[in-house]
Formats: C-alpha cells, structure tokens, sequence
C-alpha cells in the first residue's frame, strides 16, 4: 500500500487585493503571480506568490480568459431573460 500526503489551500482576496505578475529568464523560465491584501478589521497584510513553469502559466492565462467570457455571457443572457420577463 502506498501512502500520499495531500494538502489544500484556500485563500479568500478582497475587492483592494494588488496582483502582479513576473516572468523570468533567470530562473529556468518561469512566471509568478503575487496576491497582496490586508485585513481591513486588524490590518494584518498577507501575500502570496505562486510560482508556475511558462507552460502552466500560459494555460492558466487562457483557462481564465475562458471561464470569465463564459461567466460574462451567461450573466447578459440572464439579465436580457429578466428584462424579458418584466416587459411581459
């Protein structure tokens, strides 16, 4: 039997959170992105940085780019389906 160790992490971001991102040639090809945000209850500033290869940096650019037009178009369709609805 073989045993594996998993973990998750999930992290919730604000509407103030700075993004930025970095590609690299120096260190073997890779791209980071860095999340920066602070707790406006107790002012506790958190960051993270994710660092990816180039080709798991480009899929992600493109999966988000998807899901967000998609999110996009199904949101207008809901709102002209309302609009409809309240004419009638």
């Amino acid at each position: 039997m073989e045993i594996s160790k998993s973990e998750d992490l999930g992290v919730e971001v604000s509407k103030l959170t700075t993004v930025s991102t970095y590609v690299s040639s120096w260190h073997g090809s890779q791209g980071s992105i860095t999340l920066k945000d602070t707790n406006a209850e107790t002012g506790v500033r958190h960051e993270l940085q994710i660092k990816f290869p180039l080709d798991v940096l480009r899929q992600l650019s493109m999966e988000l780019v998807t899901t967000l037009e998609d999110y996009d178009a199904e949101q207008a369709e809901k709102a002209a389906e309302k609009a409809k609805e309240s004419v009638e």
